[in-house]
C-alpha cells in the first residue's frame, strides 16, 4: 500500500485474518482507510468500498468494530484468529 500511495493517490482497505488494536495502527500507518477482519461480510465490504471511495474518504478512518468480529468468529480478542 505505501507503495501504491507513494505513486499516486489510491484509497485501500486491508483485509486481514487479525484485528487487534496493533494490526489497525499498522494498517493505518501503511495508508489503508479501513481494515476488515476475515472472515469478510460481503455487507461489510460493501460499505467499506462505498466509504473509501467517497469524495471525503481521505478525512476518516474508520474500522469494523473489534468486539463484533471476535464474538462472531467465537475467537478471543486479539491475534488468535
Amino acid at each position: 500500500m505505501r507503495e501504491l500511495k507513494a505513486k499516486r493517490a489510491m484509497p485501500g482497505i486491508a483485509m486481514s485474518g487479525f484485528g487487534a488494536v496493533e494490526d489497525l495502527r499498522l494498517s493505518r500507518e501503511a495508508g489503508f482507510l479501513e481494515l476488515l477482519t476475515k472472515p469478510i461480510d460481503l455487507n461489510r465490504l460493501d460499505a467499506a468500498i462505498r466509504r473509501v471511495t467517497s469524495h471525503d474518504a481521505d478525512r476518516h478512518v474508520t474500522t469494523e468494530p473489534f468486539g463484533s468480529i471476535t464474538e462472531r468468529n467465537g475467537a478471543a480478542p486479539g491475534r488468535s484468529n
